[in-house]
């Protein structure tokens, strides 16, 4: 979908390669560990917090996987963030939190 956008090649990385697992069992090419793009890694963790604190209909567990399923960095750096904050990112509205998880990508990387 955004592969006809070449300004927006760094996205499409990241959206096509949000399914990788750091351990190599994702999808879609199998990639392992730092091979997976950074986007793709920060995504991998923040759409399962986002799919975790948003109206949606179903509700996942709480997300473990650190070094199987998220790159560990990228999940040590949302585990650093203070609960208070977590929480209140959750009880956001989309947009808002959409926002929020935005600047706290951004920060980051």
């Amino acid at each position: 979908m955004l592969a006809p956008y070449p300004t927006l090649r760094r996205e499409a990385e990241a959206v096509k390669g949000h399914h990788e697992r750091y351990d190599g069992t994702g999808y879609p090419e199998g990639l392992r560990g730092t091979a997976i793009p950074v986007g793709a890694r920060i995504v991998s963790v923040a759409d399962p917090f986002d799919a975790m604190t948003s109206d949606r209909p179903y509700r996942r567990a709480p997300a473990r996987g650190a070094g199987t399923q998220f790159d560990p960095e990228a999940a040590a750096a949302w585990l650093a963030l203070p609960r208070p904050r977590l929480l209140e990112i959750g009880r956001q509205s989309d947009d808002t939190r959409h926002e929020a998880i935005l600047g706290i990508l951004t920060a980051t990387v």
